[in-house]
């Protein structure tokens, strides 16, 4: 738990000056880069790795995300120093009873969420993967790549572990590398469904809709049955998701702002996706 709690801290650490660079200035827009940026720092350092057959050493790993986001803070340094979480420079959780009393709705269905995904992370944590494609492709072709140090096709009855894009995998991978078991391969998913949530709360703020609408439908979207479902198991829907959404979210709203680092921000989204 100790080194895969250390190479989380050099990836989230690497992977801030990155952000800061894009200069967003919404809390939706961070989240979803932040995740963005951190989903490409994993990718583009398992491809090196695996370019050299390297994929299963976690200093290897470990050292690419160092160099990556060395060169980062290097860049962001040249940029100006911006502000890493300008959003969040002057936010606090400020508790508002009077909130409560006007949103009875929203409060329970927040409630309600919340527990239903806390417990869903239980699950995960506890409960091992079972279902067939996770058992079949999903689980199996990392377990392959842990024991080979690559992920370049090799002879298989079941063409799915082979031919379905490794980015996602690459994530679930990435846990089971640095855990040293599959106790959190679940979690990937689990958290797309929350960054899809924040993609949705944004996309409806971003089309003009108020707060309340916005949460509200953000909300709904994460009590799907197929979302919360999905949120426990090691499949790909979900993080598809999760890169859809920003796509969408980043053209519209370069376009709109005129900012063309925005637009590659949609670009990364859709090549992750």
């Amino acid at each position: 738990m100790l080194i895969f709690t250390f190479a989380l801290v050099i990836l989230l650490v690497g992977s801030l000056p990155w952000m800061a660079i894009f200069r967003l200035s919404n809390k939706p827009a961070w989240l979803m880069a932040f995740y963005l940026i951190v989903s490409a720092n994993v990718t583009v350092s398992s491809y090196i790795a695996n370019s050299f057959y390297l994929l299963n050493l976690r200093w290897v790993m470990l050292g690419l995300h160092i160099l990556i986001g060395g060169l980062g803070w290097l860049i962001w340094k040249r940029a100006g120093s911006p502000h890493l979480w300008t959003p969040f420079q002057n936010w606090g959780i400020k508790f508002d009873i009077q909130w409560l009393k006007r949103e009875p709705v929203l409060v329970l269905m927040l409630l309600i969420i919340v527990i239903c995904y806390l417990f869903a992370f239980v699950q995960v944590i506890l409960i091992p993967q079972n279902n067939m494609d996770a058992l079949s492709t999903h689980l199996s072709r990392i377990g392959f790549w842990l024991q080979h140090g690559s992920f370049f096709p090799w002879p298989t009855t079941m063409p799915n572990q082979i031919w379905y894009p490794v980015v996602v995998q690459l994530q679930t991978y990435w846990t089971l590398l640095f855990l040293g078991g599959d106790r959190m391969v679940g979690s990937v998913q689990w958290l797309a469904a929350l960054i899809s949530g924040v993609g949705v709360f944004g996309m409806a703020r971003l089309l003009g809709y108020p707060q309340r609408s916005s949460a509200f439908a953000a909300l709904v979207f994460m009590s799907f049955p197929l979302v919360a479902l999905q949120a426990t198991t090691t499949q790909t829907d979900l993080v598809t998701v999760a890169f859809f959404i920003p796509a969408i979210y980043f053209l519209i709203l370069g376009i709109k702002d005129g900012q063309t680092s925005l637009l590659s921000l949609s670009a990364i989204s859709v090549g992750l996706g």
